[in-house]
């Protein structure tokens, strides 16, 4: 069973859904650019209490994670169905600035 829940702001039924996206090569400029305008997305969706974690994921076993071993990022949260899913990301300026090069959107099921 899918862990889903109500939102307070609608009513509709809420899935996680599991965003991964993997970067172009010689992505790092662009993510400095852009940085702003892709964490201030991921805050509606915290403020919204939709989002249940997202970060950038890394080249290496290693403490220094630094911009430049950053392979893509990962985000989970809530969405009313798959296509609301794809549509958010779609949306997203790493997308359309193409600093991503393959996305993957799937259901999610958080361990309860």
């Amino acid at each position: 069973m899918l862990l889903t829940l109500k939102n307070k702001n609608d009513g509709h039924t809420m899935m996680y859904y599991s965003i991964i996206c993997r970067d172009t090569k010689d992505s790092h400029t662009k993510r400095q650019v852009l940085r702003k305008a892709h964490t201030a997305r991921l805050e509606q969706l915290r403020n919204q209490k939709r989002l249940l974690v997202a970060g950038p994921y890394f080249e290496k076993d290693n403490t220094n994670h630094s911009a430049n071993n950053i392979l893509g990022s990962i985000i989970i949260a809530q969405f009313s169905s798959l296509a609301e899913a794809k549509s958010w990301i779609a949306a997203d300026p790493f997308v359309t600035a193409e600093v991503y090069c393959n996305i993957t959107v799937n259901t999610f099921k958080p361990i309860e």
